[in-house]
């Protein structure tokens, strides 16, 4: 790529290419028994690793990052394909910026971003597409894939109103298209329509609050999870007691319902669902290069759904699904040297989950986990800026549940072991 500076307007232009060829043992296989009228006994292909490609040309122009107008675009292609299948995916993406600040108080902020999916997907894979000379398995009846346009248009504008007191109001609309959307049971168009606003709060030089609320409405919404109406509040604290003690607490529900939804052939039901978030903690610098952190979370979601099971148009309405978790977590950072850093942490999860509908299902829908995680890391910088990272972990799962119904969930273990050289230019 080349980058030049043309008076006001700086312009960059990057080349990309990605190639990926699988070797070894890439069709992966499954030893079979034999149904009667159907196959015959033995071992047959089920998927295989491809051979990817893809190609990316992305322009960027933008002008001075100061000032009271500062405006930026970027356009990027990538045309990607899977050489084993003959598959492809085009993308294109248009992003468009436009900041303005009349004041130093004011500032009015506009967004347009456009994205372009178009997918070619074959219809039918021959028998020798595995490669294989014995039980070669043919694929048929592939279901084109999905294209799409999206666009989105947003609106932000953000009022300094005192030293200590910070205004937003945002705006979003954004229209997703689809083809070949029918053999996915999705809709043509999916219609979003967002409002946010927050206010960032300065209570005094040790105590900062955040507040914030978003609502949301979708018209077409692609899956029976997704609302169309939600609302969204958000609360954050920042404290510092001191200059070495951090302390933060974030608070976050969101609220959300769906009517008409699709059941099968029934166009019918309703859905509401609920979630709370909170997460808290602390960072303590209890030396120079020694870094203590702990933190706690906690999560639940709450579903209630109308359902239609089998093939009959009885629905079941408002059927229950829920989850929570609560996390501990505590690690430390001690960086002896400039070069050196080393971590330790350990995590404790206990995690519930339930759906009960009216049916078998719920005999093997009930969750009741712990999981507990240890991690030790390193991290060592090389000169030339060379960076070698390593990092175990060790986890424990538990379960607190012995369900006749589900005998295969038991407790277990993992162990993990990651290393990486980085190089940075």
């Amino acid at each position: 790529g080349f980058n030049s500076h043309l008076g006001v307007i700086e312009a960059d232009f990057s080349h990309s290419e990605r190639r990926f060829r699988a070797g070894g043992d890439r069709v992966m296989t499954e030893a079979y028994t034999a149904i009667p009228a159907v196959r015959l006994a033995g071992t047959y292909p089920h998927s295989m690793v491809p051979d990817v490609e893809s190609s990316t040309n992305t322009l960027k122009l933008h002008t001075s990052y100061t000032g009271k107008i500062v405006g930026a675009f970027t356009i990027s292609r990538t045309d990607s394909l899977n050489s084993s299948s003959g598959a492809a995916v085009d993308y294109l993406s248009v992003a468009g910026d436009l900041r303005l600040m009349p004041v130093t108080a004011l500032t009015f902020t506009l967004r347009y971003r456009h994205r372009e999916k178009e997918a070619f997907t074959p219809s039918a894979l021959s028998d020798r597409y595995y490669g294989l000379s014995t039980n070669p398995s043919a694929l048929t009846g592939i279901r084109a894939g999905i294209s799409t346009k999206t666009d989105l248009y947003a609106g932000n504008i953000r009022l300094r109103v005192s030293r200590r007191l910070t205004f937003n109001l945002g705006f979003d609309h954004k229209r997703k298209d689809r083809k070949n959307y029918t053999a996915w049971g999705l809709p043509p168009s999916t219609t979003t329509n967002t409002l946010k606003t927050a206010a960032r709060l300065r209570l005094h030089n040790k105590l900062k609050l955040n507040l914030s609320y978003k609502y949301q409405a979708t018209g077409g919404p692609a899956t029976n999870a997704q609302p169309e109406r939600g609302h969204k509040v958000a609360l954050g604290l920042d404290v510092m007691p001191s200059a070495r003690v951090s302390l933060y607490l974030n608070y976050d529900l969101m609220r959300g319902s769906r009517s008409n939804i699709t059941l099968g052939v029934v166009q019918a039901g309703n859905v509401t669902m609920a979630s709370d978030r909170l997460v808290t903690g602390a960072v303590v610098a209890v030396a120079d290069g020694l870094t203590v952190n702990a933190s706690y979370a906690f999560m639940r979601s709450l579903v209630r759904q109308d359902h239609l099971y089998g093939t009959t148009a009885a629905v079941t309405p408002n059927v229950r699904y829920s989850d929570s978790a609560h996390s501990i977590a505590a690690s430390v950072d001690y960086s002896p040297t400039e070069k050196l850093t080393l971590m330790a942490g350990v995590t404790y999860t206990r995690s519930k989950g339930d759906f009960a509908p009216d049916s078998m299902v719920a005999s093997f829908s009930r969750l009741d986990m712990q999981e507990t995680a240890y991690v030790l890391g390193a991290n060592y910088r090389f000169p030339g800026d060379w960076t070698l990272r390593c990092r175990g972990e060790f986890m424990q799962f538990n379960n607190l549940i012995t369900n006749p119904a589900s005998p295969w969930v038991s407790d277990g273990q993992a162990q993990l072991l990651f290393v990486s050289l980085a190089k940075q230019w």
